[in-house]
Order: C-alpha cells, then structure tokens, then sequence
C-alpha cells in the first residue's frame, strides 16, 4: 500500500512538475512576443507621425505656392479661378477638399465649394490669429472639424452611397495674403493685408490610404490622435468620441474608461507604449510618437488588441494544455486501478476497525449500566421509575424512605398510592407535561409511608425509557427535618421582631423619660444655682469662710448638674433627630471648632496640627458635635503639658474615610477599653479632669447612626488617639 502511495505522489509531483514548467515557458514565451511587438508597434507609430509630417510639407509647399498668386492677394475675381483650378488637381491628390480665399474681413470671395462663397468667418478664433503680423508667411493648422462624408467636397450630389457616410475629420491650413507680389498689372505692391487662404485636408483619406504603406496589416481602427491638450482629434472606431478632452470629463466618460493615466502618461512623454482597457472590452496594447508642424503638436497613438498579439503563445498554451491532458487522463487510469485496490483494502480494514468499536462500544454500555446501577443502589435520595402509573424500580433509599426495607414489596403498586391527597392533582399534570415533551421544575410535596405517615420531600421527575416503555424517572430527597428547621427559625424570627418592637417602644420611653427628667431637673437647679449666688453676692460679708466655702461648692455641683443634664439633652437629641447629608470639608471645620474652644482655656499653649483631611459626607451638625466633643477632651485632658499638641487628619481604606484626634495628654489605661464609650463610666475621677462622661457615648451614637463606628488607642500619661470611620458616598 504505501509503495502504490509513493507512486501517486511521485506521478502527481512530476505532473506538476510539468505544467509549472509549460507554464512559465508559455509565461516566458508571451513576454517576448509582447516586447517584441512593443518595439514594432513603436516604429509603426513613428512612421505614421512622420508620414503626416511630410504630408503637412507637401501641403505647405501647395499653400505657400498659391499664396505667392498676385490674383489672390489682389482679389481678381476673373483670374483666381484660373489660377485655382489650374493647381486644384496636384491638391485633390494630397487630399485637400477644398481651397478657399477670404478677403480682409473674413468672407470668403472665392472657393472650390460653390455654396461656401459670400460665407463670413470674422469671428473664428483661427482666422484671428492668421491676420497677427506675427504669423505672417506662417502656416497655421486649424483644430479638427467634424463634418459629413460629401458635405463639403465636390461630389455628385446624385450619387447615392450603398452605405450611410460616417462623419469625416477634417483640418484647415491657413496663410495670410499680403499685397506683395509684382507683376505688370501690379507694379507698385503696398505690403497691405489682404485676407487669407485656406486648404482643408481630408484626414481620415490621407491616413486610409498611407496606413498600408506603413504596414500591409494596419487598419484604419487601429490609429487615433489626439493634441497636446488632450483633445481627440482622430478616432475611426468611435468617431463620437472626437473632440472631447481628457481634462474635462463627463459622466459618461467613466462608464467607459476605468483610469485616464494611460492617456496623461502620452501627454507627458514623447514617445513610448502602454496597455489600456475599457469596461466590458478586451484590454488593448498601444504605442504612441509626437508630431510637429508649426502651431500643431500631437501625438500618434497606434494600437492593438492584447489578445491578437498573445494569440500564438496562447495557441501553443493550448496545445501543450492538451498534450498534458492526455497524459493526465493515461496516469489518471493507472492512478485509479491502484486507488480501487487501496480502496478494496481500506474497506476491509475498516469493517475490521468498526466491528472492534462496536464490541468496545458494547462492553462500554454495560460498564455504563453497571455503574448507574451501583450509583443508584447507593444513592442517599430516593430513585425510582414509573411506567403508566405502576411502580416499575425503586432504589433501596426509596423503600426506606416509605417504610420498608424490601422494594420487591412496592414494585407493581400504583404510583399514587404514595402521594398525598394534597399533591395528587399537581402530580398528574406533571405527568401530563413530560408525556407531551415538556419539562418540569423540581417542587416539593408530600409523600404518605406504608404506615400512613406524610413526609415531606423534594423531588425531580424526567421522562425515562425503562426496558423500552416510556416512563418517569423521580428523584426525591427527605426535606421533613428541613422543612421542621424552616418553621422554627420562623418562629424564632417572629419572635426576634417582636422583641426588635418592644426594644425600640422601650427605647422610646426612655428617651423621653431622659428627656423630661432633664427639663425637670433644670428648674430646681436654676432657683438652687440662683439663690446660691444671690447669697454670695449680698450677703458675703455676713458669711463666714466655712459658709461661703460650701455655697460655692453647692454652685459648682449645680453647674455640673447642669453640664450634665445638656450632655443628656444632647445624647437624646442626637438619637432623634433627622439627619441632613451633605459633603463636609473636615480640615476647615476642625479649624472653626478649634478656634471656638480654645478660648475657653485662656492662658495655655494650644497648638493644632491638622494633616491630610479627606471631605466626609454627612449631617454637618452632628459632625460638628462630634469634633467638639473630641477636641474639647484632648484640650481638657493636656492641661498638665505646658504645650498641648493636638493632631487631626483622615485617609481613605477599604471603601471608607477613617478620621483621627490624636493628643499628647493623660491617655488611658487600654484593660478599661470596654467603659470608655458607655454613659456615665469616667476613667478619670472629677477631681482631675471635670466632665460628666456621655461626650465620647455621644459620639459614639453619632457615628453609628452614620453607618461608620468608633475605637480609640491609648496608653498612660502618653497621650490617646480617638478615630471614627464614615462611609463614602458613592457618586
């Protein structure tokens, strides 16, 4: 087999071999015939240029020769025809149509043309330009005219062509006449101008009956010229197309041309070839040559149809494409004798290879069933299938779970019997679901034991084939402990509520009591503290030291009374009240606090250091009260440094912008962290440092109702830092 592998391989590399081979000889053979045609094409297209030019000086010795007539440049009527017709015949062989002579103003006076006589030209831009003084004894070429086959020569009007005439290109020369000549009936020339003469030239005879000369194989299809401005003066196959310009094109050129650059490229150079294709047309080979006569430049454009040329490399493409064809289809017959042999061999491999899988395939199945089996049997859940409402297998978890040990006692009973009234209707239309082929959710029911008993479960049901009957698979797990769980966290939730009522009713009350309890206690306190100080100011001198020692102490307890019962006012207030968020700039704040506290501790050495403080986000009263809670302590408890240093500043982390108050007073002791936010408890006695002990637990709530919390770090006689975190706001 692999020796017959080798065979096509070697035979399909020599093929392709070969056909690289013909190819490139034919690629090869295409080029040469193309540079050689090039070159041709090229000559030809100088021997038209110059064949014109020899033409336009024969046209200009014709001119020249009838210019130098006294008749015509003194306008004798009588003797022109003469001298007209006597050279009209030598001009009809180089192809003149017509020979006509104008008089000063631009009418004609005379012309081969009958009709053309009396016809005025004063406006035509040519004849302009042949009166210039510049140009005299100059020929001057005309641009193309367009006109009829027979329309402006002398022909039989009678005669009737065999077929339409197309339309003719047609040139006109020139000269300006000047009374300069003598002659006995004109002795005395005055050098005046006296009009001009013209030749028009046929150009499409002259080049039709020149172009075999230049090449027995040219036609007249085959050459066009255009001027140097880019006009086409000559064109036989599409004789529309004459006098158009290049430069200014129409929509409909472009239906046409697919690029002009093959046209530019002749205006820019002199001499050379080029390729060029027109939509839908075969592509054409070209080559073009330059043609001067006085004010006429153009270019002589001759050109080829590509196909033409490449013919016979393209016919020897062919042949060698038919030779290889038969060798192919000969190799092609040997390749297939080998193939069917291969085939024949394949085939019975495979048969072999796809009886091996099939067995393999087979074992696997009953591995597959197997382990299903044992899956089953071991499964904790519940499996089980029923075939028209019977059960037809029920896994040993399954008979557990409706009370027996032994599923041969439940096979065969109807599958209904184990659902519970509850759940029979639902059952039934699942049923009916997944008959029709649609699935179903998994739900949970109620299952009745041999016993009687519900129990609660969880079950998915699939449609299943069990020994070829189509029937369901169920799958079932015992949620009963679940379900009794469910129902105690509940109960236990509703509880949790209610507790969650009665705590905020509590709460209520004792704020209110807190709050009314406060406004009571201010009254006595008022009339103690006034009294008090009534005493002291009127009666001073009739008290002892003793005496005024204790009212004193009595206003000073009346004070902290009062200090006290603000604090709780506050502490309830700050409870209560509705919060109004917005951005907060901590830095400028924590200033304004300062400079309103620090008057309070007239005479000491205050010095606040506020860092990097991010802008917070909430009820700017209650932040407000935090910072003159936490500046006031670390001013209070710095009385012993003869500097207190205060530090304030913020970062961001973990989604939130934490603060810190840091000082360099008392501090605390860390083992009573756990009483230094609660109301009431004081880690300092009065004696050192006043105070009532709800600031910090003030604070505290403060924050938490901003979502944020509290913690503090100390150590004694070696200062206390307090932070609090509130949370950004997104957006």
């Amino acid at each position: 087999m692999k020796r017959n592998l080798v065979v096509i391989i070697l035979t399909s590399v020599v093929l392709l071999l070969i056909s690289s081979l013909a190819l490139h000889l034919h690629q090869q053979s295409k080029k040469e015939v193309l540079s050689q045609f090039n070159e041709h094409q090229l000559d030809l297209a100088r021997q038209v240029a110059r064949e014109i030019e020899s033409h336009f000086r024969a046209y200009s010795v014709c001119i020249h020769f009838l210019s130098s007539l006294t008749s015509l440049q003194y306008h004798d009527s009588k003797q022109i025809p003469t001298d007209i017709q006597r050279n009209l015949e030598h001009a009809r062989e180089i192809h003149a149509q017509s020979i006509s002579v104008y008089d000063e103003k631009g009418t004609i006076v005379f012309s081969t043309l009958p009709r053309a006589v009396g016809l005025n030209d004063e406006r035509s831009n040519f004849l302009e330009g042949v009166k210039k003084k510049e140009n005299k004894g100059k020929i001057l070429v005309s641009s193309l005219v367009r006109t009829d086959a027979g329309g402006e020569d002398e022909r039989d009007p009678s005669a009737k062509p065999e077929t339409p005439a197309l339309p003719h290109s047609q040139l006109i020369l020139a000269i300006a006449l000047y009374q300069e000549m003598v002659d006995a009936r004109y002795p005395k020339p005055n050098q005046k101008f006296a009009g001009s003469l013209s030749l028009t030239i046929d150009l499409e005879e002259l080049l039709a009956e020149h172009l075999p000369f230049v090449d027995p194989m040219m036609q007249l299809h085959q050459v066009w010229i255009m001027d140097r401005e880019g006009t086409l003066l000559f064109q036989s196959k599409h004789p529309e197309m004459g006098l158009r310009n290049i430069h200014q094109r129409e929509e409909s050129c472009h239906q046409c041309h697919v690029s002009f650059d093959y046209a530019k490229r002749m205006l820019n150079e002199k001499q050379g070839t080029a390729d060029y294709q027109l939509k839908g047309l075969p592509k054409n080979l070209a080559a073009f040559a330059s043609m001067k006569f006085e004010n006429a430049s153009w270019i002589v454009v001759v050109s080829a149809p590509y196909k033409k040329v490449v013919s016979f490399a393209t016919k020897s493409l062919r042949d060698t494409a038919w030779l290889l064809g038969v060798v192919i289809l000969a190799m092609m017959g040997g390749i297939t004798l080998v193939c069917r042999d291969y085939r024949l061999k394949v085939r019975a491999e495979e048969e072999t290879k796809q009886w091996r899988e099939k067995r393999a395939l087979e074992d696997r199945i009953r591995e597959s069933e197997a382990r299903y089996r044992q899956l089953v049997e071991l499964s904790p859940d519940t499996v089980a299938v029923h075939c028209d409402g019977l059960m037809v297998f029920i896994n040993n978890a399954g008979a557990k779970l409706l009370g027996t040990t032994n599923p041969a006692e439940l096979i065969g009973r109807k599958i209904i019997e184990f659902i519970h009234p509850d759940y029979r209707g639902i059952v039934k239309w699942r049923i009916r679901e997944m008959k029709e082929g649609k699935e179903v959710s998994m739900i949970e029911e109620k299952l009745l034991r041999l016993d009687g008993t519900a129990i609660d479960v969880e079950a998915a049901a699939s449609p299943f084939i069990y020994q070829g009957k189509p029937g369901v698979q169920v799958v079932a797990r015992d949620i009963t402990e679940r379900k009794r769980a469910q129902r105690e966290i509940k109960k236990l939730n509703e509880d949790l509520v209610q507790r969650a009522i009665e705590l905020e009713e509590t709460n209520k009350e004792l704020e209110a009591f807190s709050y009314t309890v406060s406004h009571d206690l201010r009254n006595p306190l008022t009339v103690i503290g006034g009294f008090s100080q009534l005493l002291l100011e009127k009666y001073s001198s009739n008290l002892g030291p003793d005496e005024q020692h204790c009212l004193n102490i009595i206003r000073k307890n009346v004070r902290h009374m009062e200090q006290l019962i603000d604090d709780l006012l506050a502490f309830s207030r700050f409870g209560r009240q509705g919060m109004n968020p917005s951005p907060i700039d901590m830095g400028k704040l924590a200033k304004a606090v300062f400079g309103e506290i620090k008057t309070l501790a007239q005479g000491r050495t205050l010095e606040l250091k506020i860092e990097s403080s991010p802008f917070a986000y909430g009820d700017p009263s209650m932040i407000r009260q935090v910072l003159v809670n936490l500046l006031s302590n670390a001013i209070k408890y710095t009385k012993a440094r003869d500097a207190a240093k205060i530090e304030m500043g913020g970062r961001v982390e973990n989604g939130e912008t934490v603060y810190y108050v840091k000082d360099n007073g008392a501090g605390f002791d860390m083992t009573h962290y756990d009483k230094l936010f609660v109301a009431f408890q004081r880690l300092h006695s009065s004696a050192e440092f006043e105070g009532t002990g709800v600031g910090l637990a003030t604070v505290e709530r403060i924050i938490e109702r901003h979502g944020g919390k509290v913690w503090a770090e100390g150590k004694v006689d070696g200062g206390a830092t307090f932070y609090f975190s509130l949370p950004r706001k997104v957006g």
